[in-house]
């Protein structure tokens, strides 16, 4: 039996959580996700990609605002860009060492 959970309180809860206590969002976000485990998969990504994307607007808030030069409310940025760097690809495990017959 699954109690009856409104995923978008609980996005709520975890943007509160960031927002008002201070709490890093990815501890928030599991924080929640352990306590609802019962949720369905579908769900359980719903709330990590809306609460990461605004939890990130959030972060930096004013510094947003004042780049784009806008007194509206702010609810969600997306980044967009080319990346500064091209670092090199990270080593790979061989095959045979993380897999194992039986």
């Amino acid at each position: 039996m699954t109690d009856s959970v409104n995923s978008r309180e609980l996005v709520l809860a975890i943007l509160l959580a960031v927002t008002k206590d201070g709490i890093y969002s990815h501890v928030a976000i599991s924080d929640v996700l352990t306590k609802y485990q019962y949720l369905e998969k579908q769900e359980r990504s719903f709330i990590t990609r809306v609460s990461v994307w605004i939890a990130n607007t959030c972060f930096a808030y004013d510094e947003l605002v004042e780049y784009i030069g806008t007194e509206n409310q702010l609810v969600g940025a997306v980044a967009l860009g080319v990346p500064d760097e091209e670092p090199a690809s990270r080593p790979r495990k061989q095959l045979e060492n993380v897999l194992e017959y039986r």
